[in-house]
């Protein structure tokens, strides 16, 4: 990454800041009323075939409000021990997170087709799972994916600190039923 590091930062945003300045920082790019869809995967390599399926691919966005964001994982995330916490594929590289947004109703269809069909170009190289703050409503089988294998562990905590799955709206993890 040392290229990348030597550009130097667009805008200088490396600095102490409120938690809650930090999670403003992305409102005025996401406006109420503003539609989205996303889709996120991670991949342990991004080949050159792959980077070139991303460009074919994502080359004509739909909406000027539309970003696919290419992040570099690996790094500190990969140095803690895999079962020193319960995260999921330490060993991926790269995070890739095709995001459509749009503000006309209208264009729903087309918009979620563009994105499943930026993350479906790259299906070949993505593992099984993803980042889970990066998912939607995908299902459980999505989410046992994001954590391999942490996720009977999730299921344990979950079992243990609220049976009743109380915290359900989220990317829910069942207790198991009761015995």
């Amino acid at each position: 990454f040392a290229p990348l590091l030597a550009l130097g930062p667009d805008l200088p945003m490396t600095q102490p800041m409120p938690y809650v300045e930090l999670q403003g920082l992305l409102e005025a790019a996401n406006p109420p009323g503003r539609r989205n869809y996303w889709k996120a995967d991670m991949y342990p390599e991004l080949p050159d075939a792959g980077l070139e399926a991303l460009v074919q691919a994502a080359g004509e966005p739909r909406s000027p409000f539309t970003a696919v964001l290419v992040q570099p994982f690996g790094g500190q995330i990969a140095r803690v021990a895999d079962d020193a916490t319960a995260m999921g594929w330490r060993g991926a590289k790269w995070s890739l997170h095709v995001l459509g947004a749009w503000e006309d109703a209208r264009e729903d269809e087309a918009q979620i087709a563009w994105v499943r069909g930026v993350a479906s170009a790259l299906g070949p190289w993505a593992q099984k799972g993803g980042y889970l703050n990066y998912l939607m409503d995908e299902g459980e089988g999505r989410v046992r994916d994001s954590f391999g294998a942490h996720y009977a562990r999730m299921v344990a905590l979950k079992t243990r600190y609220d049976p009743t799955n109380f915290f359900c709206h989220n990317q829910n993890i069942r207790p198991r039923p009761p015995a």
